[in-house]
C-alpha cells in the first residue's frame, strides 16, 4: 500500500546576530502540518516536525524521509526560514547555527536534500520552500500537470515525478507579513507564501474546473495570485 510521509522543517531563532528572528515559521509548519494530516486534505500518514533543530538532526530526517521508500510512495519536504546563497549561487536552508557569511557552515544544503531524494525508490516527491532565493533549488523543475493535488494521480500525467513550489526565483526575496510582531492584533502569523499554500489546499477557487479537484497546475496559479496581491497590499519584510 502507497504510503504518504511529509518532513516539515522551520527555523526561527539562529545563534548568529547577522541572521534576523523570524516570527513566521512556527505558524507556518503548524499550519501545513495540519492540512497534510486532514483526512480531507492532504490524507497524509505521517507528517514530522523539525523544528530550530541542528543539522545533524535535519539531514538524519530527511534521509529517513527519503530512504526504504517504493515507487507509489509519496513524499513531501517543506522548509520555512532563511534562504542563503554562497559564493557559487548555490541554496542553504538556514538552521539554528548557520553562518550568515559561510552558509555551507551549520545549513541544510539543498544538493543534500536534492541527493536524498534522487536515491529515493518514491517517485512521487513534493518540494515546498518558504524562503528567500528558493528557486535556486532545482532549475527546470517539472511544471505541472493538471493531475489532483497530493493524491495517488499527483504530480506527473502518468502519477510520477517530482515537483518543487518556490516562494519566489533564485534572486528574489520571500516575505512575511511586515506588521507581524507579538501582541499585534493585525499581525498575520504565517508567511505569505505558505498561507496562500494552506488556503489554497482547501480553497474552492483553487480547484481545477477541468478536473473537478485541486491540482498542481491550479494551486501553483492560487499561490502565485494571493502572493502578488499580498506584496502589493501589503506591508512586508523580507525572510
Amino acid at each position: 500500500m502507497a504510503g504518504r510521509c511529509a518532513l516539515l522543517v522551520g527555523t526561527d531563532f539562529f545563534q548568529e546576530e547577522a541572521l534576523s528572528r523570524l516570527l513566521a515559521p512556527e505558524e507556518d509548519v503548524l499550519a501545513l502540518r495540519e492540512a497534510l494530516l486532514a483526512p480531507d486534505v492532504g490524507a497524509f500518514d505521517e507528517a514530522k516536525l523539525l523544528f530550530n533543530s541542528d543539522l545533524v538532526a535535519v539531514q538524519r530526517a530527511v534521509h529517513l524521509l527519503a530512504e526504504g521508500r517504493g515507487p507509489d510512495d509519496l513524499i513531501l519536504f517543506y522548509y520555512s526560514g532563511h534562504g542563503l546563497r554562497d559564493a557559487r549561487g548555490r541554496l542553504h536552508l538556514a538552521l539554528h547555527g548557520s553562518s550568515a557569511r559561510r552558509p555551507a557552515i551549520g545549513s541544510l544544503a539543498a544538493d543534500y536534500v536534492l541527493a536524498c531524494l534522487n536515491e529515493s525508490g518514491a517517485r512521487r516527491q513534493v518540494v515546498l520552500l518558504d524562503c528567500c532565493h528558493s528557486g535556486a533549488f532545482m532549475p527546470g523543475a517539472k511544471a505541472a500537470s493538471g493531475a489532483p493535488a497530493i493524491t495517488d494521480e499527483t504530480f506527473d500525467p502518468h502519477g510520477y515525478g517530482r515537483y518543487v513550489m518556490a516562494a519566489c526565483a533564485a534572486t528574489e526575496f520571500a516575505f512575511e507579513d511586515g506588521r507581524l510582531r507579538e501582541g499585534d492584533p493585525r499581525a498575520r502569523p504565517r508567511s505569505v507564501f505558505t498561507q496562500a499554500l494552506v488556503e489554497g489546499l482547501r480553497a474552492p477557487e483553487a480547484v481545477s474546473p477541468a478536473s473537478g479537484a485541486v491540482t498542481v497546475e491550479s494551486l501553483y496559479g492560487y499561490v502565485r495570485r494571493r502572493v502578488r496581491r499580498g506584496r502589493l497590499h501589503e506591508d512586508v519584510a523580507d525572510v
